[in-house]
């Protein structure tokens, strides 16, 4: 039987690569894209104070950070997206919300967002958000304030 002094430390090594292997899971699972969840809420002065209840925690987050008599859900859409690929969502104010995800490191994805009218991108900006975290954004409407909840969820394993 062939016995080495090396073989303990190749092992110990071999588990320490492992080991870092799980804990970066995007490396671990392969993921090369996510689902991005954006929910439009009208926010606006007229009529009575009011949060639309199918908001949840998030009415109580739209309240601290927008000074705005009441809340409105419009919608919600969720996409997947691959990486280096774009997705789209129309806006309740005519508008296109292009959402292109450039990256995934660890728990964290990069986004390049942009409002769009007609074939004019009239804002864009990049956010880096954590998987399951909540990112808002706004963009004027009229006399009111259109607010984008954009969530993103990586998937447990590789996209389809």
């Amino acid at each position: 039987m062939f016995k080495s002094n090396c073989c303990p430390i190749i092992f110990v090594a071999a588990l320490v690569v492992v080991m870092l292997g799980v804990l970066d899971s995007s490396v671990c699972l392969g993921v090369t894209g996510a689902r991005v969840r954006v929910t439009q809420i009208k926010a606006s002065n007229d009529g009575d104070d009011s949060v639309d209840l199918a908001l949840g925690d998030l009415g109580l987050r739209l309240k601290r950070k927008y000074r705005y008599r009441n809340f409105k859900l419009f919608g919600s859409s969720t996409r997947s997206v691959g990486q280096g690929q774009s997705t789209t969502y129309a806006l309740a104010n005519g508008m296109i919300l292009k959402v292109k995800l450039l990256s995934v490191e660890k728990d964290t994805v990069k986004l390049s967002i942009s409002f769009v009218k007609g074939d004019k991108a009239l804002n864009s900006f990049t956010a880096g958000v954590r998987n399951g975290a909540t990112f808002l954004t706004s963009i004027p409407w009229n006399r009111d304030l259109l607010i984008l909840a954009i969530r993103v969820m990586l998937p447990v394993g590789p996209m389809p």
